[in-house]
């Protein structure tokens, strides 16, 4: 099981349920540049859609639903669920018709106290997050960043927290469609 080494400064001086939290919109993500809104694809990227109904998405828009506009490139997921949190790197594929539940099992046993972020475990299958579950996952992003060795926070946490954000203004969920 992965462990974060030390909590960060914020965690020290206020505590770990501290009421003070510094996100950063999916606006101000846009606006620093073309890098960090889509990333330089390298190995695989997520894209990030706010949807209504995101379990039974097919990939067209319909109603309010919509692109943010805003990617999660491969070497920002790597940094997160290798550098941050630990998790070990896929392994043989084995079967292929069995490996995507293989591969979630892994990386849930690995990380017991994230399912949310869990289900992002394969930059290449998408991950979806009803409405109902979006504090969740907001959540759990801010734990991952209070406790991260060095107070080190990532692109894309900062990218999940801010679109868990909008979603939450908007009601709506979020589908991370895999490119």
């Amino acid at each position: 099981m992965a462990n974060l080494v030390a909590p960060s400064a914020a965690a020290k001086c206020c505590g770990p349920n501290h009421a003070i939290t510094v996100t950063m919109s999916l606006s101000a993500i846009r606006q620093q540049g073309t890098e960090d809104v889509m990333p330089t694809v390298n190995i695989g990227s997520l894209m990030i859609y706010h949807v209504r109904y995101p379990e039974s998405f097919d990939g067209l828009f319909t109603g309010d639903d919509h692109d943010t506009g805003v990617r999660i490139g491969g070497d920002e997921w790597g940094e997160l669920f290798f550098d941050i949190l630990g998790c070990p790197p896929p392994g043989d594929l084995g079967d292929p018709s069995t490996y995507a539940q293989r591969r979630s099992a892994e990386v849930l046993r690995c990380l017991p106290r994230y399912p949310m972020l869990a289900r992002i475990s394969d930059i290449f299958e998408d991950a979806w997050y009803n409405p109902e579950e979006i504090a969740a996952l907001r959540t759990e992003c801010l734990q991952v960043r209070d406790e991260a060795a060095g107070g080190q926070t990532s692109k894309a946490l900062r990218k999940l927290i801010a679109a868990c954000d909008e979603a939450l203004r908007e009601r709506m969920g979020v589908y991370l469609a895999c490119e």
